[in-house]
């Protein structure tokens, strides 16, 4: 049981929810059913005001039956409650780290003591990870640019990937496709450049390449130490990123995309001018 003064969620693991008749009234009723660290169980009716349900997280698991549900949890947890509606089924986000939400999903609540193995969606992440970490290595022409004329940048995004798996768990056959949608490339000085997959065999840097930018302001170290110079640069920070397309399905239904953070690379890069000089009059 919990004790008088402790917080009711950090004696919880995590709680499922069984409907039962109530032996007074005979309605069928919700009941949360919570493990509480100790071993013992803590039941809660849907009105019971002692319920932390505001300290605890959500999860998502299995059930008796095998069939995928989710449970309150005092547990890490990269799934995010939107609401619950009024037959216990929740709308619920995946919200891997360093990433926007990849899923949105809804799910019926855990009837029995939930099981805690991989979901289909947290094995789809993990091949998706095999390959979204590859981040741009540009190539730039000039290696110190100058103004007036074109900085050339070569950059080769990696080739389209088509996994899957069959999940141990359901047996559902998990397909994943990921491609670079787009190369950007932000030039530091307000200036920024997109370029479709057509133009991918194109980014091929100087001399014909069409990644190209002119910059107009040198840049000098430190910062604005000419009348010429850059006031707040004494480099631009010139970043070419990936746009990733990532989606996936089960067993050949519907595709469905998932939130993947651009990959990037940042480079310091100076701008120098030429200045021409008269040294003979005649």
């Amino acid at each position: 049981m919990v004790r008088v003064g402790e917080s009711a969620a950090a004696e919880i693991a995590h709680c499922w929810i069984v409907s039962e008749r109530d032996p007074f009234t005979g309605f069928i009723v919700d009941v949360t059913m919570c493990r509480l660290r100790d071993g013992d169980i803590e039941r809660y009716r849907r009105d019971d005001r002692r319920f932390p349900r505001e300290e605890l997280g959500v999860d998502v698991g299995y059930d008796w039956t095998g069939t995928e549900c989710w449970f309150w949890t005092t547990g890490a947890t990269n799934w995010v409650l939107l609401s619950i509606d009024g037959s216990n089924n929740a709308h619920l986000a995946y919200d891997p780290p360093g990433a926007p939400a990849a899923l949105d999903t809804t799910l019926p609540a855990c009837t029995s003591e939930p099981e805690t193995r991989a979901t289909d969606i947290e094995r789809v992440w993990d091949i998706v990870n095999r390959y979204i970490h590859q981040r741009p290595e540009p190539a730039l022409n000039p290696a110190v640019g100058l103004t007036g004329l074109d900085t050339h940048v070569a950059v080769s995004p990696p080739p389209p990937v088509s996994d899957s798996l069959v999940s141990p768990v359901t047996g559902r056959i998990l397909e994943v496709e990921i491609r670079v949608a787009s190369v950007w490339i932000a030039w530091g000085d307000g200036g920024r450049d997109t370029f479709s997959r057509s133009l991918f065999p194109r980014l091929t840097g100087y001399p014909d390449g069409v990644a190209r930018h002119t910059y107009e302001t040198m840049t000098c170290s430190p910062a604005g130490s000419g009348e010429r110079c850059h006031p707040a640069l004494s480099a631009y920070p010139l970043t070419v990123g990936y746009d990733w397309f990532v989606r996936w399905r089960v067993d050949a239904g519907p595709w469905s995309s998932l939130g993947v953070p651009d990959s990037t690379a940042t480079v310091a890069y100076p701008v120098d001018e030429i200045v021409g000089l008269i040294t003979d009059v005649g």
